[in-house]
């Protein structure tokens, strides 16, 4: 078992664990049925509420996140967990192309279904319809956009800045 985490290396690990699931699009439950630790220990870590973790956890999300042996204990210590060599989401592709996996593509379509819903609303519902609409899409790009960091990180960083800088002012005017 590993001892107590700081709040700060809990908060951290949560959010390399949220990341990385997203990346690879798995849901907490898909994360269980996949050996992975149970769904309320994926809460637990995920809210980054600390304490101590099982040898045989850290194992078991090494296994369902596709890193390295030592992995996820890399991530509690500060460190990058290494993906598997095999891992999907680390392939090849022409530069300045960013791979998008179908489940994505849904999600995005989703989204924008749910946009023109919101667009006929009024008031209250719209202004929730909103809301909601702004969360889903971060939930969306965020595996997009730590892909979009790792592809190249020099070349993309300043379409990626002013991305995010947009996307800053936008959540600032809920």
């Amino acid at each position: 078992m590993t001892g107590a985490l700081t709040p700060v290396d809990a908060e951290r690990f949560s959010q390399v664990l949220r990341a990385r699931r997203r990346v690879l699009g798995l849901s907490l439950a898909a994360v269980a049925e996949a050996g992975g630790p149970a769904e309320p220990t994926m809460v637990r870590l995920e809210s980054g509420a600390g304490g101590p973790i099982r040898v045989s956890t850290l194992a078991k999300l090494d296994k369902v996140l596709r890193w390295q042996v030592g992995g996820a204990m890399a991530a509690i210590t500060g460190d990058q967990p290494i993906p598997l060599e095999h891992d999907s989401t680390e392939s090849s592709h022409p530069v300045g192309e960013l791979p998008i996996s179908d489940a994505e593509v849904v999600q995005l379509c989703e989204l924008v279904g749910d946009l023109n819903r919101m667009l006929h609303a009024r008031g209250a519902t719209r202004r929730a319809a909103l809301d909601a609409s702004i969360t889903r899409f971060e939930e969306i790009l965020e595996p997009i956009m730590v892909r979009a960091a790792r592809v190249n990180p020099t070349e993309d960083s300043e379409v990626l800045n002013r991305v995010l800088a947009e996307w800053v002012i936008l959540r600032g005017t809920r």
